[in-house]
């Protein structure tokens, strides 16, 4: 519960290229319904609501406390957005086809998982739809890395190189942030 009452008050610190991703997204599609796997505190997802103000939103994360906060923010929406606590490990094979499929700081959580939930992606996004992700990438500091690895995020470049494997790449861009310690990347693909 506390970790997710502090979560956005500190995460800008650390999670950068997320508003870089809800900006070059219209620029690939205009999607109908968008889905986030991981959506914490839903601060995407509401970013997402009023960029595309007619799109049906699905916020799916494991913890119910952040999913309280999500549902919270994204109040005013209600009508068109709904959330889901769940391990995304499968496809969802939702009704409405996925146009887009958001990860934001989150496969780089999945340990173990992050495999098996981009195979679920890859199902769910709908015919030209896209998966959308900004995530850590890697650091050239190995003990930096353990660390990671010991708050469970693995940021070794293990990412990229199965995203391109799943997916055609539109956009991939990957950043350094404070002065190397490590990078993030966005990435826009199809499915191939």
């Amino acid at each position: 519960t506390q970790r997710a009452q502090y979560y956005d008050a500190t995460r800008w610190l650390f999670l950068f290229g997320r508003n870089s991703l809800v900006k070059i997204i219209p620029q690939f599609i205009n999607p109908k319904h968008i889905v986030e796997i991981g959506c914490g505190t839903g601060m995407i997802l509401h970013r997402m609501a009023r960029v595309f103000p007619k799109a049906k939103i699905s916020g799916y994360d494991i913890s119910p406390h952040m999913l309280e906060i999500a549902k919270h923010r994204l109040r005013s929406f209600s009508d068109r957005v709904s959330f889901h606590q769940t391990v995304y490990d499968k496809p969802i094979y939702l009704e409405d086809p996925v146009d887009v499929i958001i990860f934001s700081y989150s496969l780089t959580q999945f340990n173990p998982g992050w495999e098996n939930a981009l195979k679920a992606a890859y199902e769910d996004i709908g015919e030209n739809g896209i998966i959308a992700i900004a995530d850590l990438h890697d650091s050239p500091f190995l003990s930096f890395r353990k660390w990671m690895m010991e708050t469970h995020a693995r940021i070794d470049g293990h990412l990229i190189p199965e995203l391109q494997s799943l997916f055609k790449t539109e956009y991939l861009k990957v950043s350094k942030a404070y002065l190397g310690w490590w990078s993030y990347f966005n990435f826009i693909g199809k499915k191939s």
